[in-house]
């Protein structure tokens, strides 16, 4: 398509011509006629080219002023196939998208697809002209001038960024709900500490944005013009006016309350995000003070940097790439700004993940980020009886100072531990203990499926194995504090059926990898030496208490399974840390979940098992080596032996093919981790 700005004389004459003859325009004299001709344009079309799209919002009319068009609309032919369908022909003085009274579609949206048939030249009037020329001009009645106000609040709405997902047809019913305000310079829209209860669309004019902190001045942070939105943030998180906002010239505004804000994201997820990444956008993220910085060097020679809260107690670990970004954040620069100065030193543009690292260090505690603009949307039904629910059955109590009574308590117990003597004397219980179990395996669920008391016989050490989850946690805990490093927290809770510990050892981050790396098991071991220590007694309660031997051999086998599903590294537990920790490769996991997608989904895999990459992934390579392993071990073998014996000592039933079935879930439920990140990740638009 070419369109001539400035209108030939022969083309105006022809427009005069074409505009006069319809109905609409009759009564305008030949002046005004030709003042709306001017602020046209004439558009030239080859033969077979678009005009306007099916579904397309109506922007503009045409006035044919040489050549021939076809009207032709989507339909479902009889055997079920989309067609276009041609059902009509245009030809020169007739229009698209005007009937005799006014806009020929009534829903704003194209009812149906033109195509220039010939070289085509038409007239362009645009929606918003057409709508001023009517301010001035009257004449064409009330019926028409409401249906371009409409058509052109639709317009502005769809620019607007949260709303351009939306379906034309939601658009129009949000256009015809919406109120228009007119605004004179000088007026304030709202007061930074107001409650919200509407955000707006400028359709002309500018406001300014200006916001305070604490007893200090009011400061101007920004100056909006038309399309641009303001007022959604309070209306996301259902908090206060984060900034006051005060029109600077005449302004026309579209106005969306509260309640119609909030159907539009609940109903609209699309529209939900974008509005959160408008918000994200505004932010400009400022290093706190409180951050100490640490140089490391990781086991390849690569110097890397920590980050240290000195308030909280908090650690993150930068690459490179992380170290960079860190020294952008300084107040100044927004999210897309801080990506770009990120593209320019690495040739790499992800805003989305520039932004999650972002929100990260903000939720680790490491920058400062004005909590308005990014809260999540508030959400009605939080007080509702489920979340109250929710309250209850993931409730946490963390105990304060706990560096001090972890201290305490290892100056206590360390001997029992970690003496040279007793980590000796501890390691012959592990494995006297792992061999008692394994005699006395089979012989266990004999006794077991003979007994009256089988089921008391086996909850107990199932309970008895739940209450060694804290101690599993004071492990990490002492063992932190055997290399001189602080526990900065630690807590009990259960997250609906299931208990939980939390310990926060974070401060081993400033340690060897060797330490890390034993801090990261020291909570197995602590199992493997509760369960050698019940192998032992179990051998010789045998002959004169079998029942309670029994319990003790089932409370081992509980300590061995809760040991194995640690170490399995498809999971984020003891293991993966470990292995982390070990390769030295503080995000592992996520690398190597990318690393076996780009290998699987690459056209050319050869490019990827060339020595040279294969030598540069060979971390990767090795944390999949050993997950495969541990599905096969944890996920299959383990399974289907242990759920062979229990189905016989507790049911009585030998059935080999119920419990390869049984061991198919348990493979299915190891796996479903890492399988979910793996289908997020290929959703996802990039896989950097």
């Amino acid at each position: 398509m070419e369109s001539d700005i400035f209108i030939t004389d022969g083309d105006a004459l022809m427009s005069l011509t074409v505009l006069s003859s319809h109905p609409i325009f009759s009564a305008f004299s030949t002046q005004s006629l030709m003042e709306l001709i001017s602020g046209g344009t004439v558009n030239s079309y080859h033969a077979n080219e678009v005009v306007v799209n099916e579904g397309d919002l109506v922007d503009a009319v045409f006035f044919i002023l040489r050549g021939q068009c076809e009207i032709r609309k989507h339909i479902v032919s009889a055997s079920g196939e989309a067609i276009e369908q041609p059902i009509a022909t245009l030809r020169e003085e007739e229009n698209i998208g005007l009937s005799e009274v006014g806009l020929f579609s009534s829903t704003g949206v194209r009812t149906a697809s033109v195509v220039a048939l010939l070289a085509t030249k038409a007239l362009c009037l645009s929606v918003k002209m057409f709508r001023d020329f009517l301010k001035d001009h009257p004449n064409a009645g009330e019926t028409f001038a409401e249906q371009l106000d409409l058509l052109m609040r639709m317009h502005f709405i769809k620019s607007v960024a949260p709303f351009a997902s939306i379906s034309n047809q939601h658009i129009r019913l949000i256009a015809e709900q919406i109120e228009e305000e007119s605004v004179s310079a000088g007026t304030t829209i709202f007061e930074q500490g107001e409650s919200g209860d509407a955000c707006y669309i400028i359709t002309a004019g500018k406001v300014e944005i200006s916001r305070r902190s604490g007893e200090s001045r009011s400061k101007i942070v920004a100056t909006l013009a038309e399309n641009a939105i303001f007022g959604e943030s309070a209306l996301l998180m259902d908090a206060p006016r984060n900034a006051t906002v005060r029109v600077i010239e005449p302004t026309t505004l579209l106005k969306i309350d509260k309640v119609m804000f909030n159907g539009i994201t609940h109903q609209h997820v699309n529209a939900q995000e974008a509005s959160m990444h408008l918000q994200l956008n505004r932010c400009r993220p400022l290093k706190l003070n409180n951050i100490d910085v640490y140089k490391q060097k990781n086991v390849d020679g690569e110097e890397i940097t920590v980050l240290r809260n000195t308030e909280l107690g908090h650690y993150v670990q930068l690459s490179e790439h992380g170290l960079f970004l860190w020294s952008l954040l300084d107040g100044e620069l927004s999210i897309n700004e801080i990506a770009l100065q990120f593209f320019r030193q690495f040739n790499v543009f992800h805003v989305d993940d520039i932004a999650s690292q972002i929100i990260n260090l903000h939720n680790a505690g490491f920058i400062e980020l004005n909590r308005n603009e990014i809260a999540s949307p508030a959400d009605e039904t939080e007080v509702s009886l489920l979340s109250k629910l929710r309250k209850i059955m993931e409730y946490r109590v963390l105990f304060g100072n706990a560096d001090e009574w972890v201290s305490r308590n290892f100056n206590r117990v360390s001997w029992v531990f970690y003496s040279k003597v007793a980590l000796i004397v501890w390691l012959l219980v592990v494995v006297a203990g792992f061999a008692s179990f394994v005699v006395h395996f089979g012989c266990t669920f004999d006794l077991l499926a003979a007994s009256p008391y089988k089921w008391t016989l086996f909850l107990i050490p199932v309970f008895l194995a739940v209450l060694t989850i804290p101690l599993h946690k004071l492990a990490h805990a002492f063992t932190t504090k055997y290399y001189g490093r602080k526990v900065h927290c630690f807590g009990l809770g259960w997250y609906w059926l299931s208990p939980f510990a939390y310990c926060d050892t974070s401060d081993m981050w400033l340690s060897s990898r060797k330490q890390r790396v034993i801090v990261d098991l020291a909570g197995v071991y602590l199992n493997a030496m509760l369960a050698g220590l019940a192998g032992v007694c179990a051998w010789f309660l045998f002959p004169v208490y079998p029942d309670m031997a029994i319990i003790l051999e089932l409370f081992a086998l509980s300590s061995y399974l809760f040991i194995l599903a640690h170490l399995n590294t498809a999971v984020e537990l003891g293991g993966s840390y470990a292995l982390m920790n070990g390769l030295d490769k503080p995000d592992l996991r996520l690398s190597s979940i990318k690393w076996i997608i780009r290998l699987f989904s690459s056209q050319d895999t050869r490019n990827l098992l060339t020595w040279e990459s294969i030598k540069a992934h060979y971390k990767e390579e090795i944390y999949w080596l050993i997950t495969l392993i541990n599905l096969f071990v944890v996920g299959t073998v383990v399974p289907y032996v242990v759920l062979n014996y229990l189905l016989f000592g507790l049911f009585g039933i030998s059935n080999p093919a119920l419990a390869i079935g049984m061991t198919i879930v348990v493979v299915i439920v190891s796996s479903v981790g890492i399988y979910k990140e793996i289908l997020l990740r290929l959703s996802s638009k990039t896989i950097p």
